[in-house]
């Protein structure tokens, strides 16, 4: 049976061992059965973009015109990680 696990991690700017506590908590859905993570994050969320390639994820698509933020149109970036 497929299970699908859903996370948010928002990090407060200075917050320390962020990476530690997002490969912790993949290790732990793996072991209930997770085989794929994915994450959907604005293009303009750099921070957010550098942690998950330090995580393991890989850039795998981009939605164009999925937000908009200050009003233009911004893509989402679609990182993923097995």
């Amino acid at each position: 049976n497929p299970i699908l696990f859903e996370v948010h991690i928002c990090m407060k700017k200075g917050a320390k061992d962020v990476d530690s506590f997002v490969r912790e908590s993949m290790g732990k859905m793996r072991e209930k059965g997770a085989k794929k993570f994915l994450g959907p994050i604005g293009e303009w969320n750099v921070p957010a973009l550098k942690l998950a390639k330090r995580c393991g994820f890989n850039e795998e698509g981009r939605i164009p015109k999925a937000y908009q933020r200050d009003g233009n149109f911004k893509s989402m970036v679609l990182m993923g990680c097995e």
